[in-house]
């Protein structure tokens, strides 16, 4: 079948592997889907839906405009039914066997593109809306619907990795100021040897008071217990 086009009343179909260029908004009816189904065996990228967007220098406004190439809004009220699953977007991996690449796979990827340097991360989680309470469980939430044994993840979260297709690895020296941060400027720092004081000490302007430093050549930890602007470190005793 081909694609059919629906233009004030009059209904047109044009080749399924026919390019359309739309300029403007497409509206769809209610209970109506825009869907593709596609096999790709090719070489080169190719995503059965896409769009690009470009932002010019003075695209929005300082209100916040939401700007991006593709937005998910799901909208309701007092569901009533307790097997949806319901997001703004969903991404399922469904690629069973194995997969050679070494290069990201996941039922979501956030990427920060090359040479770009503002990014606030690769995922973001907010709260919006300032005229009502807003609550949520968690920024990140892990579940489970497998009820298979043994299924399940190998890491809550995974911030190593090693280096792959001539990339560097995802390492303690890959993170600019610490690979996990907590509040009140906790943070973990991971490193080969004691950590050092002072001025120019391990974690300056960044490792608060309580922050930890795991030396994982002896096998110590370390806690912060100055400010982070002339950090002090303490070794953390324990038994023989």
């Amino acid at each position: 079948m081909g694609i059919r086009i629906s233009q004030g009343g009059t209904k047109h179909e044009v080749a399924s592997d026919t390019t359309l260029s739309i300029e403007g908004t497409v509206d769809v009816a209610d209970g109506g889907q825009v869907s593709s189904s596609a096999t790709y065996s090719g070489t080169s990228s190719y995503q059965p839906i896409w769009a690009d967007l470009t932002l010019s220098a003075a695209a929005g406004s300082t209100d916040g405009k939401f700007l991006a190439p593709v937005m998910g809004n799901v909208f309701g009220e007092n569901l009533t039914k307790s097997g949806n699953y319901i997001g703004g977007v969903i991404g399922h991996y469904n690629i069973s066997g194995t997969n050679a690449t070494g290069y990201p796979s996941g039922a979501v990827l956030g990427g920060i593109g090359d040479g770009t340097t503002t990014a606030k991360g690769a995922f973001v989680a907010y709260t919006d809306g300032d005229s009502a309470v807003t609550n949520a469980g968690a920024a990140f939430k892990v579940m489970n619907n497998n009820s298979t044994a043994a299924s399940g993840f190998e890491f809550g979260v995974d911030l190593q990795d090693a280096a792959h297709d001539g990339y560097a690895a995802v390492d303690k020296d890959f993170y600019t100021k610490a690979p996990l941060r907590l509040v009140s400027n906790v943070v973990v720092l991971v490193g080969a040897g004691a950590p050092t004081d002072g001025g120019a000490g391990t974690g300056l302007n960044v490792a608060g008071p309580g922050s930890l430093y795991v030396d994982t050549t002896n096998a110590e930890v370390y806690v912060q217990t100055t400010a982070s602007s002339s950090p002090t470190w303490k070794k953390v005793t324990r038994a023989a």
